[in-house]
């Protein structure tokens, strides 16, 4: 569970980042995220969160009229070294080194840029991907890491149920029990980082034998687990068999 920690001066910038918070959950299918606290009160935020234990994610607004959580985001910082912290400022000087040197944010947004919304959608699904990475080698469970068109990614290779061609052009589609991902990368190169249960049946797919649900061979087709059909080419029937052990 990645805990959440949200303050800001501003009632609407707290329900603004709550409902960011909100939509990237729903639209992932997420329930490994919990907004812990939304308040306008940093003591609050403090009393809760240094009092936790592991890496948290913060979203806190800094140089708001004498507000200052900047101080905060650097009392987290020394904290916790692995944490996750979104600012946000009206101060175009939020970038400068002296802000990242103190605080080390995963991101620093000026709320003059016209996509302030979608860099937090991006941030979160930075931090969320990379804190399931972090989790995944904790636990020694093999990850699929590849390149986002805006972001790093660690898929569990165990979750994924097949890779085949996006329909784009030097695209991939990673289809888990969970979401489907796209990468830009080709079948080929994403093989490379697959393990030994993984299976080219066919030109565009490459399927997880352990996600494989039944084979028909008359018809050269393979239902995975989650209820798709894929193609299987003839000459890779039997390779496909003595991989899996099909119901």
């Amino acid at each position: 569970m990645l805990p959440v920690f949200i303050c800001s001066n501003s009632e609407n910038n707290l329900a603004i980042y709550r409902e960011v918070v909100r939509i990237y959950m729903d639209n992932h299918r997420i329930t490994g995220i919990r907004i812990v606290c939304c308040t306008s009160d940093p003591d609050a935020v403090s009393s809760t969160a240094l009092s936790h234990d592991g890496p948290s994610l913060y979203i806190l607004d800094i140089f708001e009229g004498g507000w200052d959580n900047l101080s905060f985001a650097a009392v987290v910082r020394k904290h916790d070294p692995r944490a996750y912290i979104i600012l946000f400022s009206s101060d175009s000087g939020c970038t400068s080194d002296a802000v990242f040197h103190h605080t080390e944010p995963l991101a620093c947004i000026y709320k003059g840029d016209p996509d302030t919304v979608e860099q937090l959608y991006v941030a979160l699904s930075t931090a969320y991907r990379s804190h399931l990475s972090v989790s995944a080698k904790m636990h020694g469970i093999e990850c699929l890491q590849l390149l986002h068109p805006d972001n790093g990614a660690s898929i569990p290779l165990r979750d994924i149920c097949y890779v085949t061609s996006s329909g784009t052009a030097h695209f991939v589609l990673v289809v888990t029990e969970k979401e489907n991902v796209k990468f830009r990368c080709s079948l080929n190169e994403i093989s490379q980082q697959l393990g030994s249960s993984f299976v080219r049946c066919h030109r565009m797919f490459i399927v997880n034998a352990a996600h494989i649900a039944s084979i028909d061979r008359a018809n050269l087709s393979i239902t995975m687990d989650n209820g798709v059909s894929v193609p299987c080419s003839r000459r890779l029937t039997k390779k496909i068999l003595f991989h899996s052990k099909p119901s």
